[in-house]
């Protein structure tokens, strides 16, 4: 309910306390939102909370080639749960991911798909430092529950952020006119005037 009536400019920070309160109630170390770019070839980690003692990882991950963890595009593609309880048993084919995963300190993750208008937007997950973290259909349930709730609100954030760059370049247009502009309701009443009036 905390994201429903957050201004654009607290989204980001609003995400982050979110992950922070499900992390802490799944005993994870970290929790993440990661992108997928419009053309399908890169994923963006939007957002991170990391628990004290734990590395955040956001910056050297802000942009990953999809093209270089061949298996999570295998998995993420699927729109499925992915629930690993131990990195070190991935399949030989993820190596590539288990290397990373291996380098961020993650013994064990849960991610789950984001979606917008059928399509895969990206995913949330948290994983942890320890070994044999069991992710229960309970943690996946409710990490579905907000998976919808992170998307609408990220992408409505950008949305505002759009309308408030057009708004600005639309004002800047308007008083620097060299005509003069008056607006009037339909009540007569004033509600806009550029310097030039």
């Amino acid at each position: 309910r905390r994201f429903i009536n957050l201004p654009a400019a607290s989204i980001d920070a609003g995400i982050r306390y979110a992950l922070g309160s499900l992390a802490a109630f799944m005993g994870a170390s970290r929790g993440f939102v990661y992108r997928i770019s419009p053309d399908g070839c890169v994923l963006w980690n939007t957002h991170e909370w990391s628990a004290e003692g734990t590395a955040p990882v956001i910056e050297s991950l802000r942009r990953v080639p999809f093209e270089s963890i061949p298996w999570w595009r295998g998995e993420v593609d699927r729109m499925e749960d992915v629930r690993l309880i131990r990195i070190a048993a991935l399949p030989p084919e993820a190596s590539n991911e288990q290397a990373i995963m291996v380098e961020q300190g993650v013994a064990s993750l849960i991610v789950l798909p984001l979606r917008h208008a059928g399509k895969l937007f990206g995913f949330a997950g948290f994983d942890s430092d320890r070994e044999d973290h069991e992710w229960t259909e309970e943690s996946a349930s409710l990490l579905r529950s907000i998976g919808g709730l992170l998307t609408s609100t990220i992408i409505r954030a950008e949305a505002e952020i759009v309308l408030e760059e057009s708004e600005r370049k639309h004002r800047q247009l308007v008083e620097t006119l060299q005509e003069g502009i008056w607006t009037i309701d339909r009540d007569a009443i004033t509600t806009y005037v550029n310097p030039r009036m």
